[in-house]
């Protein structure tokens, strides 16, 4: 996948954008192929053998899919912390690019689950279509659970239920404004370890889930605050990343987990400090495909399912399947890279301008 984004074909998804930091583009991909990869045991069994949503019996793949959503949450709040907002205008300029970058490919993804339901569903009434429609064009402002459609059982899953990150990361932005006052008020190393202990030995005894994801935001707030306290050659950083990824998953414990959570962090923290993993993170279809992972995030469940349709319906042959596993992949980046350029951009174009044309006038307000 690396080497066919790298051609000049994908020029397109170049970015010129003054401070990026490459590497993390590059993470990007390699978190998103690791939600496919995850995602890939559950639709083989959810159609294949018609059980439950299980990734049994495949404990690599179930290790990535927790791995990337942790490093998601640690860079989130990586570059959320970046952000030195101290004007109302600012934060409006903020959640007004958020939704639109967020919000478009959303509404994509939901339409597509939507029109799977129809075409695969039974029937419903009118009334419960409506009711069941409202929920699933919400931006993932709430739960990642969507209701049944159509009759469909389990709709949802049809991309694979992915919608329940984004509440988290609505929860980050909207926390945005007290997370920036608070680091400019306190010493934001203090801050950020007081954070980590709450989450490490109050919140879990309350509620342990919520504590791991709120420790994944802490940790990526500690990755700022150590910016350049790694003086070590990059080559070291890679040893070190490739030695966590071994352990992270080659082991039997969810890396989504309290202690699992801060070796992800020691992963997460060379990543941060120019780690690339020997050059793998600053190639240039990496990075490109980086720049597509939030479609990639959102559609790649949605090719496998039909993906699935299509071979069900022909005898089972292990060699003809991976064959298809490949050709998916590869058209699940291809199409996410289209949705990027006619979606994605569109939207980020759009809120820009609404930000500029209807917000820029608003009085400068600081915030106290």
């Amino acid at each position: 996948l690396i080497s066919i984004f790298s051609i000049d074909f994908f020029s397109f998804l170049d970015k010129n954008e003054r401070g990026r930091i490459s590497n993390l583009d590059g993470l990007r991909f390699i978190l998103s192929i690791f939600v496919v990869y995850h995602h890939t045991i559950f639709n083989y069994h959810w159609l294949y053998d018609h059980s439950d949503w299980s990734i049994e019996g495949y404990p690599i793949n179930q290790n990535m899919g927790r791995f990337a959503v942790a490093i998601f949450f640690m860079l989130s709040a990586y570059l959320m912390t970046a952000k030195n907002i101290s004007e109302t205008k600012y934060f409006i300029k903020f959640y007004i690019n958020r939704f639109f970058r967020i919000a478009p490919m959303y509404w994509l993804s939901s339409t597509l689950c939507i029109l799977t339901a129809i075409f695969f569903g039974t029937h419903t009434t009118l009334k419960s279509f409506l009711q069941q429609f409202v929920f699933w064009f919400d931006a993932g402002f709430f739960d990642g659970w969507k209701p049944d459609f159509n009759g469909f059982h389990q709709a949802y899953l049809i991309n694979a239920g992915v919608a329940w990150t984004l509440f988290w990361e609505w929860f980050l932005y909207i926390s945005l404004p007290i997370i920036i006052i608070l680091r400019a008020k306190i010493n934001s190393f203090s801050l950020t370890m007081f954070l980590i202990f709450c989450c490490t030995y109050l919140f879990c005894r309350i509620d342990y889930i919520l504590s791991c994801y709120l420790l994944c935001f802490a940790c990526g707030f500690m990755a700022r605050d150590l910016k350049g306290f790694l003086k070590v050659s990059n080559t070291i950083k890679s040893i070190i990343i490739l030695v966590c990824l071994f352990l992270i998953l080659a082991t039997g414990s969810d890396p989504l987990s309290l202690h699992k959570i801060f070796l992800d962090f020691v992963l997460f923290f060379c990543v941060c400090e120019g780690g690339d993993i020997f050059g793998l993170l600053n190639c240039k279809g990496a990075i490109r495909l980086g720049e597509v992972s939030y479609s990639v995030y959102l559609l790649h469940s949605i090719c496998l399912f039909y993906m699935n349709k299509m071979l069900i319906m022909i005898p089972n042959n292990n060699y003809l399947y991976q064959l298809s596993l490949s050709i998916c992949y590869i058209f699940i980046c291809f199409l996410s890279s289209i949705t990027f350029a006619l979606i994605e951009k569109k939207g980020i174009k759009l809120g820009r301008s609404i930000y500029q044309n209807y917000v820029t006038d608003l009085k400068v307000c600081q915030l106290k």
